[in-house]
């Protein structure tokens, strides 16, 4: 029934079942079986219970007191043990997807969050995987209970009277055509559905994301709009997987109904005849009804698995992204003084090029400050450095060496960064602050919120360091995140320190105490900041003029500014009205 995309789906997503594929299918045919027997069951005892007075065997009374026992005793012992044993497997199966795919996604290169809205990776990680969980506890479980009860009554069918049941087996073939012609068309219509539930996921994220820039520029009526298209969208692709459904549940019931009429006439036929008994009639139309019932319930059961698999691909598709590399490149041999090096550096994004042969070399100890307008490409040789990207046929070093002689996470261990954005987690600042060595005990974490002059606030709140900071530092100002930043990135103590300056507009006393903290943590340390300041600016021991991806002029403040070139240009326009006031 399902088509090779869905029957590759279903394959991956049982092979994430496998541990505990004895418990989970154990579970569901214990069940499957549990069931069939139940309805059987009452299908004879309704026989004997007719037979024994028309027959005057009180015997066949007995037997069908016996089946009444063994049926109260199975769905009060057997059934539970069943049901706990395959959904035990399901959450414990849960667990480990999602911690695959939680992982999954700290392993992904940076290249992929660029191309892929938050939005629909979150929609992955929550609707999708939920998605699993009902295929695995609702359909799965559903079909192959309902295939056995068909099967079963079916051959219990023909034991009673092969004649009538041979009706079954034309109306089987056209259902089983119906429902496979239909799941391909529900399959199809489901995976475009997950798609507009992920661009819609990312509305809302942008809605919440953005909701003080919406206010403030009163964009209420176009972020409405948008959020309006796209849940008709979905609406839209949800009423046609709805038709679909429909059709193939008439179509369902129809054949269902001709099965129940065929045996309901050749049995009526039959008693008239004396060539069967009115008995096995009745109970021929119990399992019929049966069989009936599994048809409709199956065909809607696989519909829906069409439906959950859509999910559950959208999840593999996550899984079979590439994982960060381990190293960027192979190790080059050329022999470097330098604390960080880079060389002939080319480097675009996608067919956007922004770094065009792009050379710098900083000593160890060295304040290096790359200035330029907007777009020169400054901010993405910091990412360079972190590895964040790999720029082919190039040489980048850090501490004498090419990064392909470290992996990732010794390159990015002798770095430590501080954005302009300083992104905190939502906890504790504490726990914040530990992000920089997460073994750090708590006097360290003291000793680096002090050196980053953020100890005197951050005792001034009732919890002291237990201080929630909220959603992205949402607690806090400005200041206060840039200075947790600030202690985050001393108490990891890294040889080298990456600073994108913050342009953000700080009260004096707040820019003070940034500056004073930068001083400290850039204090012994190789340092190549993106420049926005003119004290960083003229502190700085070389200068990198960058523009158009590659380095226009390099040099002390005073020396560039004697050569009356491009930074001479640049500082006129950019900073002399700041040197005229500081002045």
């Amino acid at each position: 029934m399902l088509k090779r995309k869905g029957y590759e789906d279903f394959i991956r997503l049982m092979s994430f079942m496998k541990p505990r594929i004895f418990n989970y299918i154990l579970g569901i045919m214990g069940m499957g079986f549990a069931g069939t027997a139940l309805v059987i069951v009452v299908a004879f005892t309704l026989k004997y219970m007719i037979d024994a007075p028309v027959k005057g065997e009180m015997m066949l009374l007995q037997k069908a007191a016996f089946l009444i026992g063994i049926t109260v005793i199975t769905a009060v012992t057997v059934v539970p043990f069943f049901h706990y044993t395959y959904k035990s497997a399901i959450k414990k199966t849960m667990v480990d997807v999602r911690k695959k795919a939680y992982g999954h996604i700290q392993r992904l290169p940076i290249a992929f969050y660029d191309k892929n809205h938050s939005g629909d990776v979150i929609s992955r990680l929550t609707n999708d995987i939920q998605m699993i969980e009902q295929a695995y506890s609702d359909q799965i479980q559903t079909i192959s209970g309902t295939a056995l009860l068909g099967v079963g009554s079916a051959v219990f069918m023909f034991i009673l009277d092969w004649r009538i049941s041979l009706i079954l087996i034309f109306t089987s073939i056209l259902l089983i055509a119906v429902n496979a012609w239909f799941s391909g068309k529900i399959r199809i219509l489901s995976d475009e559905i997950q798609k507009q539930l992920g661009v819609f996921t990312g509305c809302i994220t942008d809605l919440i994301s953005g909701f003080y820039v919406m206010k403030m520029f009163h964009n209420e009526g176009d972020i409405s709009t948008r959020l309006k298209k796209s849940n008709n969208d979905v609406a839209e692709l949800t009423i046609k997987r709805v038709n679909n459904s429909a059709v193939l549940d008439s179509s369902n019931y129809f054949l269902s109904m001709i099965n129940f009429a065929g045996v309901m006439c050749i049995g009526a036929f039959l008693t008239i005849r004396n060539l069967t008994d009115f008995g096995t009639i009745t109970a021929l139309v119990q399992l019929q009804m049966n069989v009936n019932q599994a048809f409709l319930s199956l065909g809607t059961s696989v519909a829906q698995l069409q439906t959950y698999l859509a999910g559950a691909g959208r999840v593999f598709e996550l899984l079979n992204e590439n994982i960060e590399v381990e190293r960027l490149e192979k190790a080059n041999l050329e022999a470097i003084d330098e604390m960080v090096y880079m060389k002939d550096v080319r480097f675009g994004y996608n067919d956007n090029k922004v770094l065009k042969g792009l050379s710098i070399s900083v000593d160890k100890g060295q304040i290096a400050a790359l200035v330029g307008p907007s777009g020169g490409g400054k901010s993405t040789i910091l990412k360079l450095l972190m590895g964040f990207y790999s720029a082919e046929k190039s040489l980048i070093a850090l501490d004498g060496k090419s990064v392909g002689h470290y992996s990732l996470e010794e390159v990015r261990k002798k770095i430590a960064y501080v954005p302009q954005d300083s992104n905190l987690f939502d906890g504790t600042i504490r726990q914040n602050i530990q992000y920089g060595c997460t073994t750090a005990s708590n006097e360290e974490v003291v000793a680096a919120a002090k050196a980053a002059f953020a100890h005197d606030f951050i005792m001034e709140f009732p919890e002291g360091y237990d201080k929630m900071v909220g959603e992205k530092g949402s607690n806090l100002s400005v200041g206060q995140r840039q200075r947790i930043a600030i202690a985050r990135a001393l108490l990891m103590d890294a040889p080298v320190l990456l600073l994108d300056e913050a342009t953000s507009a700080l009260d004096s006393e707040s820019e003070q105490q940034v500056q004073e903290a930068l001083k400290v943590l850039m204090k012994g340390r190789t340092v190549v900041v993106v420049a926005h300041r003119l004290a960083t600016i003229e502190n700085a021991d070389i200068i990198f003029v960058i523009d158009e991806g590659k380095v226009m002029e390099m040099g002390s403040h005073i020396e560039l500014l004697e050569k009356k070139g491009f930074y001479y240009s640049f500082y006129k326009t950019s900073f002399e009205n700041e040197a005229n006031t500081t002045g």
